[in-house]
């Protein structure tokens, strides 16, 4: 049993631990939406520019992990984040809900959310659907979901080096 907040995964407690997580279900529902209507727009397309020569809208079957790398390993993909989510859901559920840890919640709703969306895609297709491309910098093209995960990384990052930098200061 997933236990986040009190509220288990299982029977009716499913509908409250639903509406508590709702922020994960609408970042992971903006994710589905936005690829589809990349799947539904742009593949079989040149892409569209939305600032020309700096960012364009390009579909694209990405079947590794960031950068392309690691292409066609979909098991340990699946696998390794299904372990990340369940560690990520865990982590959740024993973080207080108070004004303090608002932050390290919604963080971890980012990465969640980024995580989940591109698992669904990998248990859905053989590949994620990347489409948004910096062409300026030449970055390599991305889907919403990344930038939940790029975004909930850095505050993370960010939010830990202030706590560490905070814990030395009152020594």
């Amino acid at each position: 049993i997933l236990v986040t907040g009190g509220a288990g995964f299982i029977g009716s407690n499913f509908v409250h631990w639903v509406v508590e997580h709702q922020p994960a279900v609408h970042v992971t529902v903006l994710d589905k939406l936005t690829k589809y209507f990349a799947y539904t727009g742009l593949r079989g397309t040149d892409g569209i520019d939305i600032i020309k020569g700096i960012l364009r809208l390009e579909y694209l079957e990405n079947r590794g992990s960031a950068f392309g790398m690691m292409q066609n390993q979909k098991v340990f993909f699946i696998i390794f984040t299904l372990i990340v989510l369940v560690i990520m859901a865990l982590i959740y559920g024993r973080v207080p809900e108070t004004k303090r840890m608002a932050p390290l919640r919604a963080v971890l709703v980012m990465l969640f959310a980024g995580a989940l969306g591109n698992f669904i895609d990998r248990l859905t297709h053989t590949f994620v659907i990347d489409f948004i491309y910096f062409k300026i910098i030449d970055f390599p093209i991305f889907n919403f979901a990344d930038i939940c995960i790029v975004v909930g990384a850095f505050l993370f990052a960010s939010a830990r080096g202030e706590h560490e930098c905070s814990d030395s200061e009152s020594v």
